[in-house]
């Protein structure tokens, strides 16, 4: 039996109307919401293929979440349930409309909803209680996650991870169980992380050391867990700190002076937060500060570390061993 919302579609198809029951979507999208998004293909097209080469090139689907229903943007597939509109000028991008569903407009995610190649979904910056930097900022996170999963090899690495117990979600991404509340874990990541922020801001002269104690305070850190454990934590390391250090880097150098104070207060939070971590509260989110101050250390020790960031899902082998004889044991401007 047909799902209503495809009879409707079917109905809407053979009769040459929009079904009543999907007006409330397909209401023209918010001008800011639009403008915003071509600001981030801009900031893409502009700075991003030079930090991650082919970036501006990756499919970026799009669904804009609201509680009346969803519209899919710059995407040529049409999923169940959704109408072809015309195509949207500003945007030049195909776009359809489709009903509210169990998707909430609060969520802020790339996932293969539709199957491969992943969308980014989200919800406005009303449902998302996020300002208009926040929201755009957030877009550019997203962006870089489409990125990483349209890399050769990506969903094979996500298996030899071998981390899921058989669940083909990916929801094992966000719920395992990290033994974030352990006291002993606490502890070796509180001392990480306060190395970790001191090696980031440390002078020319001390750079080295700096960094030399934040590799031993790692080690410490995976030593505190199983080798499972620490597998995880490191893809998640990889996958959201590197994305959340993507997200800034593309804010600071966009110009835009909101961007970039957004991407100054964000740096500074991301420093406070290594400094005085809680990872019993912090729980998952804890790899998002991390990751980023790797990122923030890496690129003044290894300015080439981003050409072999795809290589495996952990930054451990980069922050130890340079991508190639081009770094040296001294800060550089970030």
């Amino acid at each position: 039996m047909l799902h209503f919302w495809k009879l409707l579609a079917l109905a809407a198809a053979l009769a040459g109307a929009v079904p009543p029951a999907l007006t409330p979507a397909l209401a023209e999208i918010p001008a800011t919401i639009r403008a915003d998004l071509m600001q981030g293909r801009a900031l893409v097209a502009r700075h991003g293929d030079r930090l991650w080469p082919g970036w501006s090139r990756v499919p970026a689907g799009f669904v804009l979440v609201t509680p009346e229903g969803e519209r899919l943007l710059c995407d040529d597939r049409v999923p169940p349930g959704f109408i072809p509109l015309p195509r949207d000028r500003r945007l030049d991008c195909a776009q359809a409309a489709g009903p509210a569903t169990w998707r909430s407009p609060a969520l802020l995610a790339a996932m293969a909803v539709f199957g491969p190649p992943p969308v980014i979904v989200m919800g406005t910056p009303e449902t998302t209680g996020k300002d208009r930097s926040g929201w755009l900022v957030t877009v550019l996170h997203e962006r870089f996650h489409q990125w990483q999963m349209a890399q050769p090899g990506y969903y094979e690495q996500i298996r030899a991870l071998d981390l899921s117990d058989g669940d083909e979600t990916g929801m094992w991404m966000l719920n395992y169980p990290f033994p974030y509340r352990a006291s002993a874990v606490s502890a070796a990541h509180a001392a990480a992380t306060r190395a970790l922020a001191a090696a980031i801001e440390a002078d020319e002269a001390s750079f080295a050391a700096r960094r030399t104690d934040y590799l031993a305070a790692r080690a410490m850190l995976a030593e505190s867990v199983i080798a499972r454990d620490w597998r995880y934590f490191e893809f998640q390391l990889w996958q959201e700190g590197v994305a959340r250090w993507t997200e800034l880097e593309l804010a600071r150098r966009s110009g835009d002076k909101a961007l970039t104070d957004h991407a100054r207060a964000r740096r500074a939070s991301i420093i406070a937060r290594l400094r005085s971590p809680d990872l019993a509260s912090d729980g998952r989110l804890a790899a998002y500060a991390m990751g980023a101050g790797e990122a923030m250390l890496l690129e003044r020790w290894d300015r080439n570390w981003r050409k072999c960031y795809t290589r495996q899902m952990a930054l451990g082998p980069l922050l130890r061993e340079a991508c190639s004889s081009g770094a040296v044991d001294r800060p550089r401007a970030i």
